[in-house]
């Protein structure tokens, strides 16, 4: 089973074995997951990690494809918010991957 804090660590550039920054990417991402329960992804009383033990089953559980782009969707909005870019043309696109998820996701 692939963590959620691990896989989302990955996709924003931070090592594993770096752990100076869990407290933060889990706040982030703890942020992301109250919003795909507003739009409707996941468990109907919400979701939230606390360590690296929790992982992207426990979220979604029975649809792969879903799982997925969540975890794109995931990856995305924590990277923009943990270390956004500072190209604008770099900044834009991960704004169009963020919103065309949110309105397939919904």
């Amino acid at each position: 089973m692939e963590g959620v804090l691990a896989s989302t660590k990955k996709l924003s550039g931070v090592g594993d074995l770096y752990d100076n920054f869990d407290v933060d990417l889990i706040m982030y991402i703890n942020s992301v997951f109250l919003v795909l329960k507003q739009l409707g992804v996941g468990p109907v009383e919400g979701f939230v990690i606390t360590d690296a033990n929790d992982s992207w089953e426990d979220f979604i559980s029975d649809n792969k494809v879903l799982r997925e782009s969540v975890k794109t969707y995931m990856a995305a909005k924590v990277r923009l918010q943990f270390d956004p870019p500072v190209s604008s043309s770099h900044l834009e696109s991960l704004r169009r991957i963020i919103d065309e998820h949110e309105w397939r996701l919904n």
